[in-house]
């Protein structure tokens, strides 16, 4: 009979620190998801052309996230934009994405405020089409979703410097080919 209650002991004592961890797991994630759920809808904005397929895409980054999190190490936006840009990635292949600068230049209204003009979405549009997928991740990244150049590289697993190079490369495409318009 000690054995037996000695278990149940224990059991409950197992059982009480899982739903404790769980709880937790539960209050970190609540956090990551009520801070970062705008900026990872917006980034996959770029990537899906229909809502329900974007909020579909957003909803499978946060069940992985779910499924990845670590609560003593929880990741922030960089590491659900890695999530995300995996989610793109394999709808990619399905071939359920389409190009991101279409969306991301019907989303935005580029404007210089400086000189008080407007460039055309077109023009726009245009340079962002000279540039390779790649220098359009990290324009995305880089000025879309408001990453630093060591975020962007975390996001895309690359170094700062591969990532400062890309960037410099894409400003200097699009400046070319937006300068050659006006």
């Amino acid at each position: 009979m000690a054995a037996r209650s000695e278990t149940a002991g224990t059991a409950g004592i197992l059982s009480t620190r899982s739903e404790q961890r769980q709880a937790e797991k539960r209050r970190v994630f609540d956090r990551l998801f009520s801070e970062y759920w705008l900026p990872v809808t917006r980034h996959v904005e770029c990537y899906l052309s229909v809502d329900a397929e974007v909020y579909e895409a957003v909803a499978e980054v946060f069940q992985l996230a779910w499924e990845r999190l670590r609560v003593s190490r929880p990741g922030g936006l960089t590491w659900l934009l890695r999530i995300a840009e995996g989610v793109v990635r394999e709808r990619r292949r399905r071939g359920d994405v389409r190009d991101p600068v279409l969306d991301m230049v019907q989303k935005n209204i580029v404007t210089n405020p400086a000189e008080g003009s407007t460039l055309d979405r077109r023009d726009v549009l245009q340079a962002m089409a000279l540039l390779n997928e790649r220098e359009r991740r990290v324009v995305v990244l880089a000025y879309w979703d408001g990453l630093s150049v060591g975020e962007t590289g975390e996001v895309m697993r690359s170094r700062p410097g591969a990532v400062r190079a890309t960037l410099r490369r894409a400003r200097d495409k699009l400046r070319d080919a937006l300068e050659g318009e006006s």
